[in-house]
């Protein structure tokens, strides 16, 4: 019970620069789906997919938009380059 390996501090600290956009991000879906829900009296199913696909459709663009900016070729390339 108590061979619970610690997570190193330095990791925490690495991961914490994405804390603040996804906690606004979640937030912001979460207020949203109650809307959808008790203002525009949305089943809860459909307000659930409303949010999931815009969830798939930031992910979807994050990727696209990454391998887009790595194979464009600017005058500052080291600027953002994987």
């Amino acid at each position: 019970m108590n061979d619970i390996d610690q997570i190193p501090h330095w990791k925490t600290i690495y991961a914490s620069p994405r804390f603040g956009s996804s906690f606004i991000l979640d937030i912001t879906d979460f207020i949203i789906f109650f809307v959808y829900i008790n203002w525009f009296t949305l089943p809860p199913f459909a307000a659930g997919l409303a949010v999931m696909f815009g969830k798939f459709s930031i992910g979807i663009t994050q990727f696209f938009i990454g391998h887009i900016s790595d194979k464009t070729n600017v005058k500052w390339k080291n600027l953002g380059f994987r």
